[in-house]
């Protein structure tokens, strides 16, 4: 399921007090590049992300 992007964040955020502790989302942004540009973004309600076994940033130290 996706929908349009949120607004953008705003002052009111206190940036100081989030921390590198988790911090549970209800999505995130998903971009594709394609045909050498990137399209409008989708903002998609998961957690997760779907990403091929073989992606490089996996590389388990092969390379």
């Amino acid at each position: 399921m996706t929908q349009a992007l949120p607004p953008a964040p705003t002052s009111a955020i206190d940036w100081d007090s989030l921390g590198f502790k988790w911090v549970d989302t209800n999505g995130h942004v998903k971009y594709i590049f394609k045909d050498g540009k990137w399209d409008q973004g989708e903002f998609v309600r998961d957690s997760y992300i779907k990403m091929h076994v073989c992606a490089p940033c996996l590389n388990y130290g092969q390379e």
